[in-house]
């Protein structure tokens, strides 16, 4: 977390929010019902507490999205942890350089929202 930890500046650190934990097929199969319910809760907690850590906010446990996924190409007992920034969906639009200046606003207000800039 800390060498994902974004800190612009003058303003407070930021972490990421969500978290993909990959384990291998069997580590996977070790992990189900109760046992994965509990290391979910558990690993949300200590992502709260390293947060609190790293950027001395408070962070509530049920803030950060954790999910145990599968990676085929790790052995058993290994993880790999991918943080993810950004939520899924356009990150951009696309503004037509022969467009008339009515339609590139009009996409930026849809991108931005009506008082947006």
């Amino acid at each position: 977390m800390e060498q994902e930890m974004f800190s612009p500046p003058g303003a407070i650190p930021r972490v990421p929010q969500k978290f993909f934990i990959f384990v291998s097929n069997e580590t996977n199969r070790e992990w189900l019902g109760l046992k994965r319910t509990g290391l979910i809760e558990w690993l949300h907690v200590q992502a709260a507490i390293r947060a609190r850590a790293l950027t001395r906010e408070q962070y509530n446990p049920k803030s950060f999205d954790i999910e145990l996924r599968i990676d085929a190409t790790l052995a058993k007992d290994e993880y790999r942890v991918q943080q993810i920034w950004d939520a899924p969906g356009p990150k951009t639009k696309k503004v037509s350089v022969g467009a008339s200046q009515a339609e590139n606003d009009s996409n930026v207000r849809t991108m931005f929202g009506a008082g947006g800039r």
